[in-house]
């Protein structure tokens, strides 16, 4: 995807979250909370927009970093030109959250929790990925912070006011999501103030279309059609 976009002529720039991949690991995973990765989106912005010496970026995001970058959008609309959101949650999920999923979350050493614990999860997640990305998520994420998955969807909806979002949105979702619910996406695009509001919807896709060979084209395609809106 950075390499597609940097192509289009976009500054690309990713980055680990924290306690994840090659960013600090705190020795408490707990301690990642949305509040800490708020702050650490606020600190990633302001050096991406002096790098490039532009005052508004677009971001890509999924799952609870798409929680994180409209939290940013909410709070500094005039940093955020436009957003393309995939795995996104607002108010609800289609199911509910599996039963003692919060305490075992709350009893996991030092506050990170090992993936082989919630294969499941990522089996729905990944069920259409290709076989080198399934590979490369499970060599690459063993454990994850557990902070942030039990304050970015407790309670919820974390984005509020959503009357403050004023920043273009695209929600892309599979027909086969399955985590996610296309009436909790059309309800939070509904709510914001977004003068563009678009639903990019796949069918047969699942709830990352990116990481989908027969969808990945796609999903590129339009996020470069839209951020050049």
């Amino acid at each position: 995807m950075m390499d597609y976009l940097a192509k289009k002529g976009f500054k690309v720039f990713a980055y680990d979250p924290r306690g994840f991949g090659l960013s600090y690991r705190p020795a408490d995973g707990r301690s990642i909370t949305y509040e800490v990765e708020l702050k650490d989106a606020e600190a990633l912005v302001s050096f991406v927009l002096a790098k490039t010496g532009t005052n508004v970026m677009s971001v890509v995001a999924f799952g609870s970093g798409a929680q994180v970058a409209c939290g940013h959008a909410i709070r500094h609309p005039e940093q955020v030109h436009a957003l393309a959101l995939m795995d996104f949650v607002w108010r609800v999920f289609p199911e509910p959250l599996p039963t003692g999923f919060k305490e075992m979350l709350l009893s996991q050493p030092n506050g990170y929790l090992r993936i082989s614990l919630v294969t499941d999860i990522f089996t729905q997640l990944l069920r259409f990925a290709t076989p080198e990305i399934k590979a490369w998520v499970h060599t690459t994420f063993t454990e994850a912070a557990v902070g942030p998955f039990l304050t970015a969807f407790d309670p919820m909806p974390l984005l509020r006011p959503a009357k403050q979002f004023q920043s273009s949105v695209m929600i892309i979702r599979g027909t086969e999501a399955g985590i996610t619910s296309e009436a909790d996406n059309f309800d939070f695009l509904s709510n914001i103030s977004s003068q563009i509001r678009a639903m990019d919807v796949l069918e047969g896709a699942g709830p990352i279309p990116s990481l989908e060979k027969n969808h990945y084209d796609r999903v590129l395609r339009d996020i470069a059609w839209f951020f050049s809106k």
